[in-house]
Parts: structure tokens; sequence; C-alpha cells
């Protein structure tokens, strides 16, 4: 695996999937550790904490949060911190679809993350300083 695993690794319709602060989401089989996709998902390039002096997730910040499976469509859900462009700068926040079965993206996905909050209208959302919610919902 390419990078530190902090989202919990999930196991569903016999695939095992892991995602990584470096973006890089990997699928498996869990008995044998084979991977079950032709190559892990790349989700671009990862946030560097430094860029706000982030030190309790370091070097980078990508998938952290642990996504939530739909065993029904086969799908995994998760959110990943990456830049606007290249490899610094600012910011952005996607929310992924992945398809279990081939790891690739689900049609319309992924989204990006942004707006205002329903209950506080004038608070709006910062992707480069917001960090994610420990788990998806």
């Amino acid at each position: 695996m390419d990078g530190q695993v902090y989202a919990q690794p999930l196991l569903a319709n016999g695939t095992l999937l892991v995602a990584t602060q470096n973006n890089k989401v990997y699928g498996s089989n869990p008995a044998t550790g084979a991977m079950r996709w032709p190559a892990a998902l790349n989700l671009g390039a990862p946030w560097k904490a430094a860029d706000i002096g982030c030190g309790d997730l370091t070097p980078n910040i990508g998938v952290t949060a642990t996504p939530v499976i739909d065993p029904a469509t086969n799908t995994a859900y998760l959110t990943h911190k990456t830049y606007v462009s290249g490899t610094s700068g600012t910011a952005r926040w996607y929310m992924d679809a992945i398809d279990l079965a081939n790891g690739t993206e689900k049609t319309g996905f992924p989204v990006q993350l942004s707006g205002s909050a329903q209950n506080q209208p004038g608070m709006t959302f910062q992707p480069t300083t917001q960090l994610q919610r420990p788990a998806c919902c």
C-alpha cells in the first residue's frame, strides 16, 4: 500500500477496500491479498499537511475518513483532499463513489464539496483549512 492508512479497511462482497493518505484506493482478495482491480485507483495528488502546519496527519492528507459501502449497489463512498491545481496551493475536497467490482469511479463522480452551511448560511466551506469527519455517515 502506498501511504498511511487512517480510514478503517472495509470488507464487502468479497473485496477488502483500503484507502490511504496518498489518495490511493485498493481492492484486494481478503484471503490471499491478491489485487482484485488492475491497479489502485489514484484520486490525485494528496494534500501536504505542512501547507497549514498540521502535525497530526503527516506527511499527507488524502483519504482520512472511513468510507461507507452500499452493498446493494457494490459502491464505496468516500472523501479525499487534493489540490485545485498541481501539487501545491489551495485545496479541494471531493466525494467519490467507487465501483467495488472494478475500482473505477461511478458515473457523475467525483463531486467537488463546497457551499454554505444550511444552519448557518454565512459560514462557507473552506477546503484548504477544513478537516474531515473521521467517518462518512
